[in-house]
């Protein structure tokens, strides 16, 4: 595993000196507690011997090819291949140490070949301090350039007891990752757009996110491409030679791969700190001019966008994986947004799938989920932004991100549920600036990576070519820098009449305010026939239902007897509670959940008796109750929201879908006893809709009215109807 340079394990250990470095033989030897040189630390002074000598043996011999080969083309010409090859000049090699250079000869379309000179100095040390012992490293500095050291720690105590343990089996992966430069994601701005181009196996080819620079070939050839870095998901990967301990306490490995492993690590090393120091406007480059030596300007390794959501792909993924329906023009306006660099906020009522769409738009775009947080009236911009906490021991306090910087650092987008249900203006604090395009320092002091103390906080928009780092006057910061790529999403429900605050105007030139629409009525049909299907499948309903006299499909309490229902309640093409936008697609499917839990019959049912005259009207009776019952547990509860116009026309929804077609579907009770089941009807399902929302209601006369209105009228016609 790559380490910060001198930090081990979590503690600073004090790096060898470049101009005093260890020799072959050297080490520190820990002791086993028993007064005996611990066999670990014994093995991996014997295997930096050997790849020591192998060192020694091998490294002449690559000065005769080139070690990689860049070849790349600029996305925006024709025929304009540029070649970079790396060649290893070797100086001096012994004692543990081997003094090269990196020779880069850069050939460009109607141009000479340039070279590029870059002297090293590596060396390995196995050495430790406090809890981090017996380390085997391996460093290369840059002496001439001011880059900084790189240091990869290639085996440990651990490492040597999987060797051990695993004997002859298959290779060992070795981990490259947390090096000074990059030790957290956030901390390498625009580096993955390097490594997409050089250190990925997969090429994305997409016109729209794919970086200016078109990789003509692989990078690395022969035995150097099988150790050749990888980078996923913000850590570097690459494979370490197989190492077999044998019974005898042996080392066995092949010295000639660990030479081409840790020259593919030099190779790395030196790509990404040249790529650094452009991205920072160090010193360093200034000796070579405005191009890094031999390779394309870091400006040319970014994205034409830094996302590129295609509506048909989320589509996919939420069909797939979600089983939501969204209407086109939703995505189209979702997938828009993301990729202008806007934060999106969906609005809707509850259960249309705010949230599974935003977190579908997450992972499109990422292949991560985002970080959900659900908002809460007693948020403060401490639960966003962050704030200093006790330390564990009680001695004083350290700063703890919030949700916000806590997505940056993690690279996932921020998904704020129920965005509305907390003063978002006054958490947002600092935020404001930072969503705008500007750097905002916040009033609290921690830990910087690169400089021991604590140091100001600041949340910097990555701009490239400029050190965020280090202000005017040398100081250095704690930053946390959001990337082109992040995003902030957020729910809504436009309809809820207990939001406690209303957004802002400056919140909302942020943001992008997308109304997920109702499905069309054509679309929620399909839905619920698909659902009615899967829950008939799922609890066998075919086989396990209440049956009223002889066994026929029509006396079995089903679903085929409000089909017609869930059709009128859900699905009209006149007036639906979709399309008042009382309910969403998720509410209606846990709709159809509920009634199926109350319509399956144990296996070992009695008869069920009746006295609602056929099996047929018994079986519709009891199928209707239950589905009655679901509406009351889940869409009841959302009439709170609606204003007086849209609780009229969705109760007269809700009542008239079991008022129609003559006498109202009575509301029976299943009496379950040992000697045999029976229905006792008690009153009307409108009648019971309209007693329960009265109780809902309760202390509101104009509402209770209105109730009175709806009930009669549905009565009244049902019995003008039968007359």
């Amino acid at each position: 595993m790559l380490v910060s340079e001198g930090d081990v394990g979590g503690s600073r250990a004090e790096v060898p000196s470049a101009s005093s470095p260890p020799q072959a033989g050297e080490s520190a030897v820990s002791d086993d507690g028993d007064g005996h040189p611990d066999e670990n630390s014994r093995l991996l002074d014997v295997l930096r011997d050997q790849i020591c000598q192998g060192l020694a043996a091998n490294l002449p011999g690559r000065k005769a090819n080139p070690l990689s080969i860049f070849e790349w083309n600029p996305r925006n010409a024709d025929d304009q291949k540029h070649r970079a090859e790396v060649v290893l000049d070797v100086v001096k090699v012994g004692g543990g140490t081997f003094d090269a250079a990196l020779v880069i000869k850069s050939t460009l379309p109607d141009s000479d070949v340039i070279e590029h000179r870059v002297p090293l100095h590596c060396y390995f040390s196995h050495s430790g301090s406090g809890t981090a012992k017996d380390l085997l490293q391996f460093y290369v500095a840059f002496p001439q350039h001011g880059l900084k050291n790189a240091t990869w720690n290639l085996a440990s105590p651990e490492v040597v007891q999987a060797w051990r343990a695993r004997g002859e089996s298959q290779d060992i992966e070795g981990v490259l990752g947390e090096v000074s430069d990059y030790q957290k994601p956030n901390e390498s701005p625009g580096i993955e757009n390097l490594a997409a181009v050089w250190f990925e196996e997969k090429d994305d080819s997409e016109e729209e996110i794919a970086p200016g620079v078109e990789k003509v070939r692989a990078p690395a050839e022969g035995d150097l491409d099988r150790y050749w870095p990888r980078h996923d998901d913000g850590r570097w990967s690459a494979r370490l030679p197989r190492v077999t301990v044998t019974e005898g306490l042996e080392i066995q490995t092949d010295a000639v791969s660990w030479v081409a492993c840790l020259l593919c690590f030099v190779v790395w090393a030196f790509i990404t700190r040249v790529y650094r120091a452009e991205l920072t406007d160090e010193g360093a480059v200034e000796e070579w001019g405005s191009r890094v030596p031999g390779l394309p300007r870091a400006k040319a390794y970014e994205p034409r966008r830094y996302v590129n959501l295609r509506p048909e792909a989320v589509r996919a993924y939420i069909e797939r994986h979600e089983r939501l329906r969204v209407p086109w023009h939703v995505l189209e306006s979702a997938c828009a947004a993301a990729n202008a660099g806007k934060h999106v906020i969906f609005t809707g009522p509850p259960g249309c799938g705010k949230t599974k769409l935003a977190k579908a738009l997450a992972w499109c775009a990422t292949e991560r989920e985002p970080l959900l947080v659900t908002g809460s009236p007693a948020w403060t911009s401490g639960d966003l932004v962050g704030r200093y906490f006790p330390k564990p021991d009680g001695a004083g306090l350290v700063f703890k991100p919030g949700f916000f910087l806590q997505a940056m650092e993690e690279r996932r987008w921020l998904l704020i549920d129920e965005f509305n249900r907390c003063d978002i203006d006054q958490c947002f604090g600092e935020m404001f600036s930072v969503v705008a395009g500007d750097t905002a320092r916040l009033p609290f002091e921690a830990e910087a990576e690169e400089e021991p103390g604590m140091k100001p906080v600041r949340v910097v928009p990555w701009q490239r070519g400029q050190n965020e780092a280090v202000d005017a006057g040398g100081g250095v910061f704690r930053d946390y820098i959001m990337m082109p790529s992040f995003r902030i999403l957020g729910t809504m429900n436009d309809s809820d009449r207990s939001r406690l605050h209303q957004l802002s105007f400056a919140l909302q030139r942020r943001f992008v305010l997308v109304r997920v629409e109702a499905p069309d009525h054509v679309l929620v049909r399909q839905v619920i026939d698909e659902r009615i299907a899967d829950q008939t499948k799922e609890l066998g309903l075919d086989k396990h239902c209440y049956t009223f006299g002889t066994k026929h499909l029509n006396n079995t309490a089903g679903f085929h007897h409000i089909r017609d229902v869930l059709h009128r309640l859900f699905a009209d093409p006149s007036a639906n509670l979709v399309s008042l936008r009382v309910v969403g697609l998720a509410t209606v499917k846990d709709v159809i959940e509920f009634t199926a839990e109350g319509l399956r019959a144990p296996e070992s049912f009695k008869t069920v008796s009746s006295e609602l005259g056929s099996g047929k009207d018994a079986a519709r009776a009891l199928a209707s109750s239950y589905l009655a019952m679901a509406l009351v547990l889940s869409v009841f509860p959302q009439l709170e929201a609606l204003t007086d116009g849209d609780l009229r026309a969705a109760v007269t929804c809700l009542m008239r879908a079991f008022a129609e077609k003559g006498e109202p579907i009575p509301f029976v009770k299943l009496d379950r006893k040992e000697e045999g089941h029976s229905l006792i009807k008690q009153r009307t399902i409108v009648e019971f809709f309209h007693d329960e929302l009265a109780r809902q209601f309760t202390g509101r006369e104009d509402t209770r009215q209105m109730l009175d209105e709806v009930r009669d009228s549905l009565l009244n016609s049902s019995e003008n109807d039968a007359g």
